[in-house]
């Protein structure tokens, strides 16, 4: 049995704790849970009927006995949390993995690595293509994500209002963002996590741009791979997670098939 403790209990920390509810995650065990929210942690813990899951600070966190630490907040949150479990030779798995396009902090990160059993495990997520990005990684090639998300997706959270203005003022799609991935989460912090996931697994700071339409309900990505192995575009169409229109359903789904192939004895993919 698996001690994990769950750092995040939004849309995508519930899904987890709904699917252990049901029995989908038999082979962990969640001992903690942490929000910097106290009332979303409360929640899930009233759901497990156990309160006393409930950590006031990260240091309580730390302070238990656990074994992985599953991240589903944000990139912050994985600073905060990642050498303290590192040097502790815990196990994470990191949904938002746009904190390791900080090249000094990722750089700190393998260093750390190096000198610990501790392992770093990230999620598809809510994208496809990352096996063919972890393969590429062998030979090379060239990889274009394009996001396209509802505009009102881009009014809320921590975005620069610059941009929040341009998107305002536009009546139809309007590109936002044209560059690298470690620029783009920069900008729109828990909105690009897909860009991060591909750059990591292909060892390269891909090329993202961003669109934001009125005319679009879901959010879409497009992975273009050009390489001596293969030429192919992949579009995934997510639909909204239903308590949160700003995480795609697939996000909680993946982590959920992480936490349960630690424990298969056959995995397949790359």
């Amino acid at each position: 049995m698996v001690k994990v403790v769950l750092i995040g209990c939004g849309a995508i920390g519930g899904e987890v704790i709904k699917a252990f509810k049901r029995g989908h995650l038999r082979n962990i065990e969640v001992v903690c849970l942490y929000d910097i929210n106290p009332e979303k942690a409360l929640e899930l813990a009233k759901i497990l009927g156990d309160v006393s899951l409930v950590a006031k600070n990260l240091d309580e966190v730390f302070s238990r006995s656990f074994d992985v630490i599953v991240e589903a907040a944000s990139p912050a949150a994985v600073k905060q949390i990642a050498e303290r479990a590192i040097k502790l030779n815990k196990t994470l798995v990191i949904m938002s993995s746009g904190a390791f396009l900080d090249s000094e902090f990722f750089a700190n990160i393998c260093k750390l690595l190096e000198k610990s059993d501790a392992r770093i495990i990230i999620p598809s997520g809510a994208i496809g293509g990352v096996d063919i990005a972890n393969t590429l990684a062998l030979i090379g090639g060239k990889i274009k994500l394009i996001s396209t998300k509802n505009k009102k997706a881009f009014l809320k959270g921590k975005i620069p209002e610059n941009i929040v203005e341009k998107i305002k003022s536009s009546k139809g799609r309007v590109l936002v963002f044209s560059g690298k991935a470690s620029e783009a989460i920069k900008l729109f912090p828990t909105m690009i996590n897909v860009g991060a996931t591909i750059s990591m697994a292909a060892k390269k700071d891909i090329e993202v741009k961003i669109w934001a339409d009125p005319e679009i309900s879901q959010t879409i990505h497009k992975i273009m791979f050009k390489s001596d192995a293969t030429t192919c575009t992949i579009e995934i169409i997510n639909k909204h997670h239903p308590e949160n229109p700003r995480t795609s359903y697939l996000a909680p789904l993946s982590l959920i098939r992480t936490l349960q192939k630690m424990s298969e004895k056959i995995t397949a993919g790359t």
